[in-house]
């Protein structure tokens, strides 16, 4: 469970002040927090963008492999005619 989930954690039992306590709220602190999430996000957008770019590559591949075999399928139907 990261920090945010135990935040969120605390507030539904305890209340906002409670858990506004167990964090460190000096402006270093929060700046580090915000630094690592920006971090987490960045990570997350470029995997989120590899796999996007991955399964497009894919796709076209898919789609061009389709319409080999549909072409083959045409000059074998043509031969038949």
């Amino acid at each position: 469970m990261d920090e945010l989930e135990v935040f969120v954690t605390v507030v539904e039992a305890q209340g906002f002040s409670a858990a506004a306590k167990r964090l460190d709220s000096t402006p270093a602190a929060v700046s580090r927090r915000i630094k690592a999430l920006e971090q987490r996000l960045g990570v997350r957008l470029l995997q989120r963008t590899t796999r996007t770019l991955k399964l497009t590559e894919a796709g076209e591949l898919y789609f061009r492999e389709v319409s080999r075999l549909l072409g083959d399928l045409r000059a074998v139907e043509e031969q038949l005619d």
